[in-house]
């Protein structure tokens, strides 16, 4: 009987501990998802802009916001209007269509709910999850 009852504590003991492991070791961090809405929160140029980027860098609208869907495409949507333009995702480069080809721009995500990314003319664009 005092067998059966240490076999038993062994066995508890065990699925305890391997339970409580695999609990501790699952990480409850948020992975990244690019799919959502997300507003610009802020612009910026290093070094000293010319003026067509100055120009570019203000015209660009505070209420603009962009909606990455699952399927490759994504709006801008706006007070004034809206597009749908096709994106993807690979590593740590956002590819955006522009007429027939894909063009790269580098992205850092800074969190699950911000990141940036930096188009030909190295202008950073910050966006943080609406």
């Amino acid at each position: 009987m005092k067998k059966n009852n240490l076999a038993a504590y062994i066995i508890i003991a065990a699925t305890f501990t391997f339970i409580s492991c695999e609990w501790f070791s699952h990480s409850n961090k948020k992975q990244f998802t690019i799919v959502g809405k997300w507003k610009i929160d802020s612009v910026y140029k290093s070094g000293s802009p010319n003026d067509s980027i100055q120009y570019l860098i203000a015209a660009i609208p505070n209420d603009e916001i962009f909606k990455f869907n699952a399927d490759s495409t994504f709006n801008r949507l706006s007070l004034k209007d809206s597009t749908t333009e096709n994106y993807y995702l690979k590593d740590s480069v956002l590819f955006f269509k522009e007429f027939d080809n894909y063009v790269p721009y580098a992205i850092k995500i800074k969190s699950d709910s911000s990141f940036s990314f930096t188009n030909k003319d190295s202008v950073l664009f910050i966006l943080k999850k609406q």
